[in-house]
């Protein structure tokens, strides 16, 4: 890797960093132009991002605008190679933002999937694996624990 590379990288990641909790359209269009340039390191972008949704130190809503920046380079990127790096990991991605993003905000998820699933993004397989099916037990559980932090929260 090139120090172009490597320094577009950095940039690359200080622009996801901007994004936190509102999905700003601007930053999501200059990221996927980036990796829309950039297709022999896209790869390593999307390692970045996958790597942003993984940490524990990000809050939930900050993931969103970069699942949303998912779906922008989906749709975006012309070439195959885009949704071969996505692909294999974006089961695991969805199901752990489903799981550390409020009840109120799942819908927001749930949207994106249900366009993938219109256009035919990923096959039936995929598709199927990232239908999320909710037990009324870890509904509410998840309900009384959204309940509790907004309260937490309001008390500091």
């Amino acid at each position: 890797m090139s120090d172009d590379d490597t320094e577009m990288i950095a940039d690359f990641a200080a622009m996801l960093m901007t994004l936190k909790a509102h999905p700003d359209k601007a930053i999501i269009n200059a990221l996927t132009m980036i990796a829309s340039d950039e297709a022999e390191a896209f790869p390593v972008l999307y390692k970045v991002i996958e790597t942003m949704m993984f940490d524990k130190g990000v809050v939930g809503s900050y993931k969103i605008p970069l699942f949303y920046l998912v779906d922008s380079m989906l749709n975006n990127c012309e070439g195959e190679e885009y949704k071969a790096a996505i692909q294999p990991t974006i089961v695991a991605v969805f199901k752990h933002l489903y799981g550390v993003v409020k009840v109120g905000e799942r819908g927001k998820l749930k949207k994106v999937l249900g366009l993938w699933s219109e256009r035919k993004m990923f096959g039936e397989e995929i598709i199927g694996q990232l239908q999320v099916r909710e037990g009324r037990r870890d509904m509410w559980i998840r309900v009384i624990c959204d309940m509790w932090l907004r309260k937490a929260d309001e008390e500091q």
